[in-house]
């Protein structure tokens, strides 16, 4: 994304994840029905989710290691609506970092490991509640420098900290540590 392809027409809002937590989902149900109702078009494409998610006019989507990374390039705006809980806090931030990793612009709770390397209106839009949630899509769907200011931050920061050649170096030291240690 980093010369900015040209969006989809209407933008596709989308979440990847699996049956057990695409549950979470439900916690933008009224949010998409309050953007629909002020005009605001777009299609939700759901990948790895169940049609049991069952919200009105989403595209579900078998998901494949195969198609993964083209599902998820295919977004336009990538999204991570999360419970707050133990559970769900202990959870890695991976949905959020596979979105940068791909230059994707990502709304997200802020809660769980993505809040170690979240940072709002910067490499994502972080929502709170439903009127956070509503905002945030609102200006991704109608800001293109925004989505691409965005997108180019996360995927920046997935180069600089995340990516296999930086994390290497740190794995290997871990290893050789361990071994001396043994």
């Amino acid at each position: 994304r980093e010369d900015a392809p040209p969006a989809n027409e209407p933008l596709v809002i989308g979440w990847i994840g699996v049956p057990s937590t695409a549950e979470q989902l439900e916690l933008l149900r009224s949010v998409f029905a309050r953007l629909r109702e002020h005009g605001f078009r777009s299609r939700l494409r759901l990948v790895g989710a169940p049609e049991a998610v069952a919200l009105p006019d989403a595209e579900y989507v078998a998901w494949s290691e195969e198609t993964e990374r083209r599902e998820v390039a295919g977004f336009d705006i990538g999204i991570a609506p999360l419970w707050s809980g133990p559970w769900y806090d202990g959870k890695a931030g991976f949905k959020q970092l596979q979105y940068m990793a791909l230059g994707v612009p990502c709304v997200t709770s802020p809660w769980a490991g993505g809040r170690d390397f979240i940072r709002n209106d910067d490499n994502a839009l972080v929502a709170n509640n439903e009127a956070d949630w509503e905002s945030a899509l609102a200006r991704m769907l109608t800001d293109a420098a925004l989505r691409v200011r965005i997108g180019r931050a996360g995927r920046l920061l997935v180069e600089e900290e995340y990516c296999a050649e930086v994390q290497v170096e740190a794995v290997a030291r871990v290893i050789i540590d361990a071994c001396a240690r043994a």
